[in-house]
Parts: C-alpha cells; sequence; structure tokens
C-alpha cells in the first residue's frame, strides 16, 4: 500500500524526512521471540539478542519544499507500523 502525503502551508526550503519501521523483516522482536521457544527460560545473553532485534529499520530522505507544499510517499507492507519525522533543515 502506498501512502501518499501532501502537507500544504509549509515553508520552503530542505526537509529531512526520518522513516523509522517495524515489519517482519526488521524489529520483529515476536517473531524472534516464538523461535525462541516462546521465552520459556531465556538467558541473560538471549534477551540481549531479542533488545537487539527490537530496533526499528531507518531511512533518511531529503526533499526541497519551493511551493510551500511538501510531498511525499513512503510503501506500507502488511503488519508495518512507520514512524514519519519532518525536520526542517534551512
Amino acid at each position: 500500500m502506498t501512502l501518499r502525503f501532501k502537507i500544504d502551508n509549509v515553508k520552503n526550503g530542505m526537509y529531512k524526512i526520518k522513516v523509522r519501521s517495524v515489519n517482519e523483516e526488521h524489529g520483529n522482536v515476536q517473531q524472534e521471540w516464538i523461535n525462541l521457544n516462546m521465552g520459556q527460560d531465556l538467558s541473560n545473553s538471549e534477551i540481549d539478542y531479542l533488545k537487539q532485534i527490537a530496533v526499528p529499520h531507518m531511512r533518511i530522505y531529503q526533499i526541497e519544499v519551493n511551493d510551500e507544499t511538501l510531498e511525499f510517499n513512503t510503501e506500507l507492507s502488511r503488519n508495518e507500523i512507520k514512524s514519519i519525522r519532518l525536520i526542517y533543515q534551512y
């Protein structure tokens, strides 16, 4: 599924778009937990492993706005959660 964003009345200039996502390929701690026998008697190192798996995937984009309208598209896969942060640069 494609998510399309169009935000009007923004300040012209450069924007950093930071996208963090958790899906079946990145940050999927639940599936890893299942793979580890659903947490039965996990050692400290196994818990540390799960903490490392739980890190969302991150992508950073730069977009220039010239007409006070910021437009941005991103794909959303099945069972995916995304956090999108817009940061005005200059």
